[in-house]
């Protein structure tokens, strides 16, 4: 369920093509987690980019100048415990395997409804490695 979003459309680096940017917050599992979505084109496939818990992925692929937004639909979603995602209260709490599997299939479906896609794919880094990937 969507708690409140923030749309902008920004200029892409170096050239006149727009990218279309919201910030969402969203009620994963009874937990508001925070994404990030940048498409340039939202027919394209989404990418969810899933990082290792406690800085989010976000600001490093933007420093790092990665446009993955040319070829994705991409979500940037801070997990639980994660940069927008982060709560105190839930920090006290130890996260289980089960809890993280069940955020990653609500956050797929979720995707899936808001940009009506049938091709997917997940993309997980932990420490800056990216080092699996799935279709769909």
């Amino acid at each position: 369920m969507l708690i409140k979003a923030i749309d902008k459309e920004l200029s892409a680096e170096n050239s006149e093509e727009e990218i279309h940017v919201t910030k969402e917050y969203v009620s994963i599992n009874g937990s508001t987690q925070g994404l990030i979505i940048e498409s340039m084109d939202t027919t394209m496939p989404v990418l969810l980019f899933l990082h290792g818990f406690g800085f989010p992925a976000y600001p490093l692929i933007k420093a790092n100048k990665v446009h993955l937004e040319k070829f994705f639909t991409v979500c940037y979603w801070d997990q639980r415990g994660a940069g927008m995602s982060y709560n105190p209260k839930e920090a006290k709490t130890p996260m289980t395997i089960n809890q993280v599997i069940d955020d990653v299939i609500a956050v797929t479906q979720y995707l899936r409804k808001k940009v009506c896609c049938r091709e997917s794919v997940l993309a997980r880094s932990f420490m800056g490695k990216l080092y699996r990937k799935f279709g769909s």
